[in-house]
């Protein structure tokens, strides 16, 4: 591993030599060993957990390849809601879709002590052992001992109740007017309770479970934002009032979560299975694309051709062609195939020949129906545009009427967002603005 760093970032796509120079031989023998490599390039998106030196590898999607976005991972904010972003997508899609998203024994901490650390690891340690620690023993509350009278349930304190209360004789029996017992309650109001349920609800939200706290009382987001800013003075206050090991533990763990303290030594133990990776992202970016854009398609199938053979001529069923997105609105039908290659500089043309020579026959096979025009769109991610489309160009051959096939990129930080539902956005209003701009420039070209 090059120097001390315990958290690393590639790209899909990234070259043996890229990923050599900037981390080390090590980083790309791992990911080989773990099967994200394709011949000399990264082919994977996901994750993967180094047993040896307690370190996170995340591959992130093709469209976080330019030289700008690369140096915003550096930003440790900004790195850590990548991590948790991705998260949220692969368990969507676990949840949605058959696509093959692969765990393997890569989300394990090790029991080697470090003296080195990176803090957005330490917080992502952080937030799986709070997560782990509530599944096994649930919100964490203060027991404390209430003195109480007159339980017939509870066990009678003798000692108490013979010192303290008069006793009177009935009969042969010794009877008390007031019987003093013990009872263990639950303080669930706990400055240590409250924090507990309040990073349990944070976790929730960045990692996409299922909200099961919000019935819970924990700490108001403005005081817990307030603790987010400046964890120092009441994790102080909390060591001074806990002393029980369960109370302790989630101190330590808290602070790493919140980044106030450092994780350096860790159980072997497994934690979750968040830790995963996908070789088909091009599915993914297609699947929320399709939702984003077109959520009621169901059927995307076109007309299959016929096959004969010979001899004897006898006809079968050919290929049958497959869309990804297709969406009519008002006088167009947008057909668009989302693809997940890298954007050079430079470069005129992102799609191969293959992508346009689909296209032209895919638009042939809709014009059976005359009522509307094909605009044929070849879609690439990208991040840091201002509106969730941008036109890149056309390509088209002059002597094949209707051959144009427009290229364009679609933000992935926007659309990833829209699609976890972490902002709104009129989706089918930037749609109709695209196709507005394909109109004037493919008007242009004919004249």
């Amino acid at each position: 591993m090059s120097g001390h760093k315990k958290l690393y970032f590639v790209v899909a796509g990234d070259s043996r030599e890229k990923i050599e120079q900037k981390h080390g031989i090590s980083i790309w023998r791992m990911l080989a060993d773990n099967g994200f490599i394709e011949r000399t390039n990264v082919s994977c998106v996901g994750f993967h957990r180094d047993l040896e030196s307690n370190s996170l590898l995340v591959v992130l999607p093709k469209a976080f390849n330019s030289i700008e976005i690369r140096s915003r991972l550096e930003d440790k904010n900004y790195s850590r809601e990548q991590i948790y972003r991705l998260i949220r997508i692969f368990k969507k899609i676990r949840l949605q879709t058959k696509f093959s998203i692969i765990s393997g024994e890569t989300n394990f901490v090790t029991n080697k002590i470090s003296e080195f650390s990176d803090p957005v690891l330490d917080t992502f340690d952080a937030s799986l052992r709070l997560r782990k620690d509530f599944r096994v023993y649930g919100f964490y509350a203060r027991k404390f001992n209430k003195q109480v009278f007159n339980r017939t349930n509870l066990p009678v304190n003798w000692d108490r109740t013979i010192s303290r209360n008069g006793a009177f004789l009935k009969g042969n029996d010794i009877i008390f007017d007031k019987t003093i017992h013990k009872s263990r309650y639950f303080d669930n109001l706990h400055p240590l309770s409250l924090l507990h349920v309040a990073c349990l609800k944070d976790i929730s939200a960045l990692v996409g479970d299922r909200n099961i706290f919000d019935d819970i009382e924990s700490l108001e987001q403005k005081i817990f934002q307030k603790i987010k800013n400046n964890p120092k003075p009441y994790l102080k206050n909390l060591k001074s009032i806990v002393f029980d090991e369960r109370g302790k533990y989630l101190i330590k763990i808290i602070g790493a979560y919140l980044g106030e303290f450092g994780l350096i030594s860790s159980n072997n133990e497994k934690i979750e299975d968040l830790l995963t990776y996908s070789k088909d992202f091009e599915d993914i970016w297609e699947k929320i694309l399709r939702d984003l854009i077109a959520p009621a398609l169901q059927d995307r199938s076109l007309a299959a051709g016929q096959w004969i053979a010979w001899p004897g001529g006898k006809v079968n069923l050919g290929m049958k062609p497959e869309f990804d997105i297709l969406l009519t609105q008002n006088d167009s039908n947008l057909l668009l195939d989302a693809k997940d290659y890298r954007l050079s500089n430079g470069s005129k043309l992102q799609g191969s020949n293959g992508d346009h020579y689909k296209q032209i026959i895919y638009r042939h096979l809709l014009e059976n129906n005359p009522d509307t025009g094909v605009v044929n769109v070849l879609a690439f991610p990208s991040i840091g545009q201002k509106s969730l489309f941008s036109i890149r160009g056309c390509h088209y051959w002059k002597e094949i009427k209707d051959s144009k096939v427009f290229e364009i990129t679609v933000d992935f930080e926007l659309a990833s967002k829209c699609w976890l539902k972490e902002i709104s956005l009129d989706v089918m209003g930037e749609v109709n603005l695209l196709l507005e701009e394909l109109k004037k420039f493919s008007f242009s070209m004919n004249q």
